[in-house]
C-alpha cells in the first residue's frame, strides 16, 4: 500500500475517533456520522445492501481499518437483524484472524478495530445525500457494486473508490467516472477513483481520507462534472432515437436533436462514441 509523500493528518485527541470510546446508542444515522465527523475521524462509508458485501470484500475493509488508526467504516444495517448479525460475526472472525492470530479470540487490537466498524440504519431517500456528505470517501464494493448509490455519491460531490470487475454488476460506477473525465478539470485528480487492483483500491481510499487538500480537489472536480451524469443531452438524444424508431415515428436526427437541445458537434460526445 502506498501513501502520498505529504499526508494530511488532522488534529487528533479524541478517544472516540481512535476507537477507545463508544458512540451514543440512541443517535440517528445522520447524528452518528456527524459525531464522528466532529471528532476528526476518517469516515469510509459503504452504504450498500448487505448482500453486496461479499467475504472477499471483508478483507478490504479490514486492510483500511488496520492502516488507518482513526478510520471508521460505516455499513448499512439490513432490514433483517439476522443478516446484519451474520455479517458482523463474519467481520469479527476475520478481524480475530488478522489481529489475534492463534491467541485469544478477542485480543485488544481486534476489539479496537471492531469498535470502528459501525452498522447504521437505512435513511429516508431525501437524507441520503446529506449522509454521504459527512463521509471522506465512499467505498464501492466489489465484485458486486451498483449504480444508484454511485450516482448518489456523485450527486453529493463525494469521492467514490471503485475497482471495476468483469461483469456488468461490478462495472457501472466506473463508467460514470470515465464519462466525467475529471482529469480535464484537474489533471492531478484524474486517477483518484478507479483502481486497477485490490491494493490500489485500498491506497486510493486511504489517500482520500488522509490528504484533505487532495480530497477537496477531487470533490470540486466531481461537482464541476456531475452534470454529465444527470443532465447530459446526448442521453436524451440517444433514447429519443431508439424510442422513435421502436414506435415507428418518422423524425430526422437533426429535428430530434433540436427538440432535445442536443448539439451533435459536442466534442465530448464524439470522443466517447469514437
Amino acid at each position: 500500500i502506498s501513501f502520498p509523500q505529504e499526508q494530511y493528518h488532522p488534529p487528533q485527541d479524541s478517544s472516540l475517533a481512535a476507537g477507545e470510546a463508544k458512540l451514543p446508542t440512541n443517535s440517528t444515522s445522520l447524528e452518528h456520522m456527524k459525531i464522528l465527523k466532529n471528532q476528526n475521524a476518517h469516515i469510509y462509508l459503504c452504504f450498500q445492501s448487505i448482500f453486496k458485501i461479499q467475504p472477499s470484500f471483508d478483507y478490504v475493509l479490514i486492510d483500511i481499518i488496520q492502516a488507518d488508526p482513526i478510520g471508521h467504516v460505516i455499513l448499512q444495517a439490513s432490514r433483517y437483524a439476522m443478516q446484519t448479525e451474520k455479517l458482523n460475526s463474519r467481520l469479527k472472525d476475520a478481524l480475530s484472524q488478522r489481529f489475534c492470530g492463534h491467541q485469544e479470540d478477542e485480543c485488544p487490537a481486534m476489539l479496537n478495530a471492531h469498535s470502528r466498524i459501525h452498522f447504521i440504519p437505512r435513511v429516508k431517500s431525501d437524507e441520503v445525500l446529506e449522509l454521504m456528505q459527512q463521509s471522506d470517501v465512499i467505498l464501492h464494493p466489489f465484485p458486486f457494486g451498483g449504480s444508484k448509490t454511485a450516482s448518489d455519491a456523485i450527486n453529493a460531490g463525494v469521492p467514490l473508490v471503485i475497482f471495476p470487475q468483469r461483469y456488468l454488476r461490478g462495472r457501472m460506477a466506473a463508467v460514470f467516472f470515465r464519462y466525467m473525465d475529471l482529469h480535464e478539470v484537474d489533471p492531478d485528480v484524474g486517477s483518484c477513483c478507479i483502481a486497477d487492483s485490490v491494493s490500489d483500491y485500498v491506497s486510493k481510499a486511504l489517500r482520500l481520507a488522509f490528504d484533505g487538500e487532495y480530497q477537496s480537489r477531487v470533490r470540486n472536480a466531481i461537482i464541476d462534472r456531475r452534470h454529465r451524469i444527470f443532465d447530459e443531452k446526448s442521453v436524451s438524444f440517444e433514447w429519443g432515437k431508439f424510442l422513435t424508431r421502436a414506435l415507428r415515428i418518422r423524425i430526422s436526427d437533426e429535428e430530434l436533436a433540436s427538440q432535445v437541445g442536443f448539439v451533435r458537434e459536442d466534442r465530448h460526445y464524439e470522443a466517447y462514441n469514437a
